[in-house]
């Protein structure tokens, strides 16, 4: 991803991270947008930024409504995809915000196997009585953990030169 001193950059917040980075990033000209579902993370963003200077967010999910508009010049999402219905769905919502040659950073969870917080608690209980296997199907966090998964639902939106 370049780093541009101005532009428009879309990032999904949680607590606003990684949105409130960006705000260095873009610079006093750039406007940072964070996305998020869930009203109470929301505010706790807003909390963390107030004074942070060109950010702002908004409720929404993608690829379960709209996103803000704008032709954005790049996107972060961080764990956005693994936690959706549809991550197609996502990662096309994501793509349709950005300009033409936009860029987007993304990231999921490993395996259950790769994700300590999920495997040792797991295997503890496991122990003990019989657990059915997690659905990697299932919106999680080892969703699209597997090499080339995460990669496929952004070709599947329509990204190009992805890497891995």
């Amino acid at each position: 991803m370049s780093r541009r001193a101005s532009g428009s950059w879309t990032w999904r917040p949680g607590i606003g991270e990684p949105a409130l980075t960006a705000v260095a990033v873009v610079g006093p000209t750039g406007r940072v947008v964070g996305v998020d579902p869930a009203p109470g993370l929301l505010a706790l963003a807003r909390e963390r930024a107030a004074g942070a200077g060109h950010v702002e967010f908004h409720q929404a999910a993608a690829g379960a409504g709209p996103l803000p508009r704008a032709p954005f010049d790049a996107a972060v999402c961080r764990w956005g995809p693994m936690l959706r219905p549809d991550p197609d769905a996502a990662a096309r919502a994501v793509r349709e915000a950005l300009r033409p040659g936009g860029v987007i950073a993304a990231a999921a969870w490993g395996t259950a196997t790769q994700v300590p917080l999920l495997s040792l608690p797991r295997g503890a209980v496991a122990a003990h009585v019989e657990v059915p296997p997690a659905d990697p199907l299932a919106p999680g966090p080892i969703r699209l953990g597997e090499p080339g998964a995460l990669a496929a639902v952004l070709e599947t939106a329509g990204f190009v030169h992805v890497a891995s």
